[in-house]
């Protein structure tokens, strides 16, 4: 054999030996790629396994920590499973306690990192379902996808804001701002109403919870809806409808009109029966005389306050002090105020 050929032999087979450190070193990187490892032979808690917990949806709960465990015969645990979350390579324990396990499949791009030790397996050699791995549910977000789901609907609620006393009133006597209050009515059925009677709304609504996670579906709809409530005729209502004729009647009352149409009921009292308020300000008053002060006192004087047939207006006031007499001198100064109300005869009430 001549030079030229040793040669080319030499060279032949350093080639061989090349070509066999690279597929060794490839083999041990990347382990057995076309090989099944069984979801059932890994081992996800002390006493689960990773079968178990996908079955069980438990990566669609919040979990907050997982217990180091050991590998079942001819398994793996989570520390020896090797998964890519949108082009992060890690183990699964840390993926899952790290990440939200909700990828992207245009994300995924191999694995490529040279330090994944032996014995591990790769996710895409772990099956979770006939020709579906593990790595393919992290891609694509099924591992974890949450659909959204409506809760149960709240109480029917429905009011509204009515006035009562005025609060403000301008120049001319008018009022510029009333008291407020919320009123609702009691719909016969659990919840409340707007109206008494005569037809009002009602409104309810719904939270959605949990809501849609890593490609899950949406909840569909509104989650709010209006309907009507106490459509049975009133039986001629008093204003704000808290109140009929019938009632201001067989209380004593008369039902009275404001002149705009709202009807209310005129007690011949000072003021309005138990669970009734007064309507604005109608009313009747007659004078009334307050004083004069004691004898001890400097002022005599008494006062008279004015006063006003049915109508909507303020009851009426006067104001007096009565300073004690010494030595000759009257300090008005540093006494009270006394106040004296026109007295009420008539109060109208809803």
């Amino acid at each position: 054999m001549n030079k030229k050929s040793m040669f080319l032999i030499s060279i032949f087979l350093i080639v061989l030996i090349g070509i066999f450190i690279t597929t060794a070193t490839l083999s041990t990187q990347f382990k057995l790629e076309n090989k099944w490892e069984p979801s059932s032979e890994i081992s996800f808690s002390t006493s689960e396994s990773l079968e178990g917990a996908i079955t069980q949806d438990l990566f669609r709960a919040s979990i907050t920590s997982l217990l180091d465990s050991p590998a079942p015969d001819g398994g793996h645990n989570l520390s020896e499973i090797w998964v890519s979350v949108n082009g992060q390579e890690r183990t699964f324990k840390d993926a899952i306690e790290n990440t939200d396990l909700c990828g992207f499949g245009d994300n995924f791009q191999g694995y490529t990192s040279p330090n994944i030790p032996d014995p591990s397996h790769l996710g895409t050699e772990i099956e979770i379902s006939t020709g579906v791995s593990l790595q393919d549910v992290i891609n694509d977000g099924s591992l974890v996808s949450i659909d959204g789901v409506w809760g149960t609907w709240s109480s029917w609620e429905g009011g509204e804001w009515i006035d009562g006393r005025c609060l403000l009133r301008n120049w001319d006597g008018s009022c510029e701002q009333y008291e407020q209050s919320w009123v609702t009515y009691d719909d016969g059925s659990g919840g409340t109403c707007s109206v008494q009677c005569g037809g009002g709304t009602q409104a309810r609504s719904k939270t959605c919870y949990p809501t849609a996670f890593c490609g899950g579906a949406d909840c569909v709809g509104s989650n709010t809806e209006t309907g009507p409530c106490n459509t049975q005729a009133c039986a001629i209502d008093l204003v704000y409808n808290q109140h009929t004729a019938t009632n201001c009647t067989n209380q004593g009352g008369t039902v009275v009109d404001d002149g705009s149409g709202n009807s209310f009921c005129k007690f011949t009292t000072n003021s309005c029966p138990s669970g009734w308020n007064q309507y604005l300000e109608w009313s009747t008053t007659i004078p009334r005389t307050c004083g004069p002060c004691g004898s001890m006192y400097c002022n005599r004087v008494p006062v008279t306050t004015d006063s006003h047939n049915w109508d909507n207006v303020v009851q009426e006031s006067r104001t007096y002090k009565c300073p004690i007499r010494s030595g000759g001198m009257c300090d008005y100064i540093s006494v009270p105020t006394n106040y004296c109300y026109a007295t009420i005869v008539e109060i109208g009430c809803y």
